[in-house]
């Protein structure tokens, strides 16, 4: 299953999970796990919709693209998220 690269922080007392590469998801929840699965079929809705609509999808980057970015930035935690693609997104995905 392709997995993309998320960060979470807290924010507000919610944890907040957003896709770098995909800025229009994103997801808030109690638990870590909470937001990863939620992160999951959020992700994997939006790539479905945006792929049904003739929209260009994102392409992923790998996390070490993403941590280089955000090294400096506290607070925050990256982590992959499964996700349940379409087959023509999952080229863009790691």
């Amino acid at each position: 299953m392709p997995t993309a690269c998320g960060i979470i922080c807290e924010e507000k007392g919610r944890l907040k999970l957003s896709f770098p590469d995909c800025p229009e998801c994103l997801v808030f929840g109690s638990t870590r796990e909470e937001v990863i699965g939620k992160g999951s079929e959020a992700l994997g809705s939006l790539l479905a919709e945006m792929s049904e609509q003739g929209e260009p999808l994102p392409t992923f980057r790998l996390m070490a693209e993403i941590r280089s970015e955000t090294a400096s930035r506290g607070g925050e935690q990256l982590v992959l998220v499964n996700v349940e693609a379409p087959p023509e997104a999952r080229a863009r995905i790691g």
